[in-house]
């Protein structure tokens, strides 16, 4: 490595790598904490928009509603208003 353009070429590559194993870990924390504000400014948005309605039932809702396999909640749909 005694000529000038092996020297440049060597610094080059591992100026690049370096880089790469650098840069790449920052841009994408970068992204990843944008995202979360961007998400949580838009959740407190939305609760903040909410309001409370109280609704009524327009048949009656049956004993057993629809099983959900992933909780132990049942679901039953009925009109309301």
């Amino acid at each position: 490595m005694r000529r000038l353009d092996d020297r440049l070429e060597v610094v080059l590559r591992l100026t690049t790598v370096l880089l790469i194993l650098i840069a790449v870990p920052l841009a994408v924390i970068g992204v990843g904490r944008t995202v979360d504000h961007l998400v949580i400014r838009q959740a407190q948005t939305e609760r903040a928009t909410d309001r409370l309605i109280t609704a009524v039932l327009t048949q009656a809702a049956p004993a057993q509603g629809t099983p959900d396999p992933y909780t132990d909640v049942q679901t039953a749909w009925v009109p309301a208003r």
